[in-house]
């Protein structure tokens, strides 16, 4: 069964292949109003859970048909385009279909591709390794040396893992991770660094814009870019409350860093006025502006990408190390294009196995994990692109 849609606002693009492991979900658009991306959402989610209970009950495609047309005929999809068919494995037969040869982006169901490359590539039991070494030696409470990070693409380094709830990563500690590394640097002696902090994000090559993303996408979150080094799932969480028509509404950034730079020029919605919230990010600055209208008495969170991920990802650790009271002499820099030499190891952190991000990923439809696992498949032994990930998911196909 296959299920495709595009929204209104948005116009269908053409791909000749597969370009992206997570195919842009063009529903999450910025240029789509909130309340239909989330209409669309929902109700892709409940026509899945329909196919999945009615197709595996034979002889029910009336029920399956009058389920599907009421949901499709939802007024609030009314611009929306959906491609569906729904096909017996039994015996053939097309138990659906609805505009099932209209040719549109096929969307998130790639994601499962990408997951089964994954599973037969690495194995259920895989878990990223991140390396923390140093060059130097440790003297009465001081690393004569620098701290090196070795990244390993780790998706998991945020708030996600903690959180009680897979899909809601607010409620969640992003710094839970960093603040265990620097407790753990503390118990092995280190309280300065004479030296720098430094990045090593080579294993994975620097990621461009996905081609299915449109200049207006790139400031939220589903478009952040993959990297070697990954805080936070290079999210930046906005916590929006407002109160009375009219009123200013009060924005808190989480986490908050001196990288970062968000403005907002929101408003609350007055009577008649429809809520809608707005994006912008000039292309190569830093500074990310919030605005449009939020609706009265709302408490609502909103996800922008951070940018690079390599430099949010050290901030984020430079800020750990002086909350831990971790002096540090030196400077914060990326290993460029050259990794450091072989340095003594201090410790590993290892993240979830694979079933744990395969359930993020096509739980939450997450386009960053779905892009770092086809490039951790690659064979290229550091660099790792896209376009190598790709040829090992064509090869499991």
């Amino acid at each position: 069964m296959a299920i495709r849609s595009t929204p209104p606002g948005r116009k269908r693009r053409r791909k000749d292949k597969l370009h992206s492991p997570s195919l842009s979900t063009d529903y999450n658009s910025g240029m789509i109003p909130s309340r239909v991306r989330f209409t669309v959402r929902r109700q892709a989610s409940l026509i899945l859970l329909i196919l999945i209970c009615s197709v595996s009950v034979a002889g029910q495609p009336t029920d399956l048909s009058g389920r599907l047309d009421t949901l499709l005929g939802d007024p609030a999809l009314g611009a929306s385009v959906w491609a569906v068919k729904v096909v017996s494995v039994n015996n053939g037969e097309v138990l659906y279909e609805r505009n099932s040869r209209v040719l549109l982006v096929p969307a998130s169901n790639l994601k499962l591709v990408t997951a089964i490359a994954a599973i037969q590539k690495l194995g259920l039991d895989y878990r990223f390794r991140t390396r923390i070494e140093t060059d130097g030696e440790i003297r009465n409470g001081v690393l004569e040396g620098s701290l090196i990070i070795r990244g390993s693409g780790d998706p998991t380094l945020g708030a996600r893992p903690s959180s009680p709830d897979l899909e809601h990563m607010e409620a969640g500690n992003p710094w839970e991770t960093f603040d265990s590394w620097a407790q753990h640097l503390k118990s092995l002696g280190i309280h300065a660094i004479r030296g720098d902090l430094v990045g090593d994000d080579t294993l994975l090559a620097p990621a461009d814009p996905g081609p299915g993303w449109a200049w207006d996408d790139l400031p939220w979150g589903y478009a952040s870019p993959a990297g070697g080094l990954l805080f936070n799932e290079n999210l930046v969480l906005l916590h929006i409350v407002s109160s009375g028509p009219g009123s200013v509404p009060r924005l808190e950034i989480v986490p908050d860093l001196p990288f970062l730079r968000i403005v907002s020029t929101m408003a609350t919605a007055c009577e008649g006025q429809l809520p809608e919230i707005e994006l912008t990010r000039d292309i190569g600055e830093n500074l990310t502006t919030i605005g449009g209208i939020v609706r009265p008495s709302a408490d609502q969170w909103r996800s922008v990408n951070a940018g690079d991920p390599s430099r949010y990802f050290m901030s984020a650790l430079r800020q750990a190390l002086n909350r831990a009271g971790i002096e540090l002499e030196g400077t914060v820099r990326l290993a460029g294009s050259k990794p450091p030499s072989a340095a003594r190891l201090l410790f590993t952190h290892d993240s979830p196995d694979l079933r744990y991000i395969l359930r993020v990923l096509l739980k939450t439809s997450h386009n960053l994990y779905a892009e770092v696992l086809a490039r951790i498949i690659s064979t290229q032994p550091s660099r790792k692109s896209l376009e190598s990930g790709i040829e090992q998911i064509e090869e499991v196909l």
